[in-house]
């Protein structure tokens, strides 16, 4: 199993009218529901998926219960939720009121051993989105016209470091531990 990835393009924030940017995206393969989980649960321990369905039902209220009122829910190896409110930026203290804050936002910071899972992940490349194949293919028809008509062919702003990039290595990466 790995995690799977795309190469994505994706809008220049730094330099809005600057060169296009690549970046991986994960690509989510498929999911498992609540009921799966219940089951896969129960197989693995003396409880039935009715009482884990019970059990996961009570600690989504809890959770809740918990941090609305500003307090940080810990599940040990799981990890920890609490929530996150952000305001709008008012130039004086003076001028600044509630209608300024926005939604408040539910975090999930994984315990230790998922922290370690993600350490230990390997990465799998899926290929290219279609945006990028389309300005791949673009960038090429353009470089073979310019070269047909013996012109200089154009830059090519690093979409080769971005594509060759994701392609998967058999040598082993010396970051990992």
């Amino acid at each position: 199993m790995a995690i799977n990835y795309q190469v994505t393009q994706g809008r220049n924030l730094v330099q809005p009218n600057g060169a296009a940017v690549f970046q991986a995206r994960v690509v989510m393969m498929e999911s498992i529901s609540t009921r799966e989980l219940c089951k896969k649960i129960s197989d693995r321990c003396t409880v039935t998926a009715a009482d884990v369905m019970g059990v996961i039902r009570s600690l989504v209220g809890i959770v809740e219960e918990h941090v609305v009122n500003s307090r940080i829910v810990r599940l040990g190896e799981l990890g920890s939720f609490r929530i996150s409110v952000s305001s709008d930026m008012v130039p004086q203290s003076t001028r600044w009121s509630a209608s300024a804050l926005r939604r408040p936002k539910m975090i999930f910071t994984p315990g230790p051993l998922l922290k370690q899972a993600l350490k230990r992940a390997d990465m799998a490349s899926v290929g290219m989105s279609d945006k990028v194949k389309r300005y791949v293919a673009d960038r090429d028809a353009a470089i073979e016209m310019s070269a047909s008509a013996d012109a200089p062919a154009p830059q090519t702003n690093h979409l080769n470091a971005a594509t060759e990039a994701h392609a998967p290595s058999d040598a082993p990466d010396p970051g990992r531990d």
